[in-house]
């Protein structure tokens, strides 16, 4: 993986993290540890392409949903 594909990547799991924090009151550890855990993250790594095709606010919805 290239550098700057990482550091994309990176980026877009700082962006969710943050989404769920102010959009949905996780606990900032909680949050980190919610992304990690996953389908997104697996996605990320798996095809880059297809979770940069849907935005941050879908991400951390899903995200949500799928721990509710």
């Amino acid at each position: 993986m290239k550098k700057y594909e990482l550091e994309k990547i990176n980026k877009m799991k700082k962006y969710v993290i943050n989404s769920l924090v102010a959009d949905y009151q996780y606990d900032s550890k909680l949050a980190e540890k919610t992304v990690e855990n996953s389908v997104f993250r697996k996605l990320l790594e798996e095809d880059t392409d297809y979770v940069f095709h849907y935005s941050v606010d879908y991400w951390a919805k899903e995200i949500n949903n799928e721990i509710h």
